[in-house]
């Protein structure tokens, strides 16, 4: 477990269900990222979806460039997880990426009487 990437997990500005699949894989995850080898399974519990979602939002990950796949990368035997490396540089220089959030103002409406 890594509360010091835990920490920067928790600044980034991803997506809800992605940013809560990250900061759980900087869960399993040691100091340098690595150690990492959940099955798809666990993070579905983890992140409370299906484990076809979570594999949709683990790939979305790896394409923004936060999670690498360093063994096992197509998938090997049956019950075999993938090993991951979590990008230590990217969530410790803070590159958030674009959300595609946009900020709404909210004003308060006027009463017409």
């Amino acid at each position: 477990m890594s509360i010091a990437l835990m920490n920067l997990a928790w600044k980034t500005k991803l997506q809800p269900t992605q940013k809560l699949a990250l900061i759980a894989m900087c869960d399993w995850a040691n100091d340098s990222g690595g150690s990492l080898h959940p099955s798809m399974a666990r993070i579905a519990e983890r992140v409370s979806c299906s484990e076809r979602q979570a594999k949709r939002i683990i790939h979305d990950l790896i394409n923004d460039g936060w999670l690498s796949v360093i063994g096992n990368e197509f998938g090997g035997a049956p019950g075999q997880s993938r090993r991951y490396q979590l990008v230590v540089e990217k969530l410790e220089t803070g590159d958030m990426g674009d959300t595609g959030n946009t900020p709404i103002r909210v004003t308060p409406m006027t009463r017409v009487t």
